[in-house]
């Protein structure tokens, strides 16, 4: 699922965490979208969020348009968007690098997921105020997003192999039966495991 399909599935979450206190309306805001959205506060997200902002007070980097260029004016804005977006990049580095549960593949329950997460983001506040955040911390998240990147790469190949070999088995099965003369059939009821993927591989 893309990031943007989930942050949408999750809108009135954003919307809660979002919306301005009583005491915050009548703060100074110059931000974009503020019209649109005067009772919140805005997201900072990357280019794969685009079109975000019709359900949220999303700011996103312009997209360079098909065989064209960005105006000087856009491209300022992409980079000051960039610019605060380090520090976000920066924190997640830390979190990772500090707390495995939020830096690996979640293998426990997922309805305990959150709680573990908000757990380890308290902790690491905590950190930070006694070692301040640096620019390795920002290198170390992308250390660890290709590591996770390569694992989920190297499993997807691992089950293909599996689903080829098991294909190769029964091809090889069926040959043997038909040199032996069997017959059989294939009845319509018959119960079979269909494969994550999707193959419905017999056993």
């Amino acid at each position: 699922m893309a990031d943007i399909a989930i942050a949408q599935s999750n809108r009135e979450f954003h919307l809660n965490k979002l919306a301005k206190t009583p005491s915050e309306l009548d703060m100074a805001d110059q931000g974009p979208l503020r019209e649109e959205y005067p009772a919140s506060w805005a997201i900072l997200a990357d280019k794969g969020y685009q079109g975000l902002h019709r359900n949220l007070r999303a700011i996103t980097p312009t997209k360079r348009p098909a065989g064209g260029v960005l105006t000087v004016s856009e491209m300022d804005v992409n980079d000051k968007i960039a610019s605060d977006r380090v520090i976000i990049e920066i924190f997640f580095g830390r979190l990772k690098t500090l707390w495995s549960v939020v830096g690996d593949t979640f293998k426990w329950k997922r309805d305990n997921y959150d709680i573990y997460f908000q757990s380890c983001v308290a902790f690491t506040n905590v950190h930070i105020r006694f070692m301040p955040l640096r620019a390795e911390d920002g290198h170390d998240l992308h250390r660890l997003v290709n590591g996770l990147i390569s694992t989920g790469q190297k499993k997807k190949a691992k089950r293909a192999g599996s689903v080829a070999m098991s294909r190769d088995k029964r091809k090889r099965r069926l040959s043997a039966m038909y040199a032996n003369g069997e017959t059989f059939q294939l009845s319509a009821e018959m119960e079979y495991d269909e494969s994550e993927d999707g193959s419905c591989i017999f056993d």
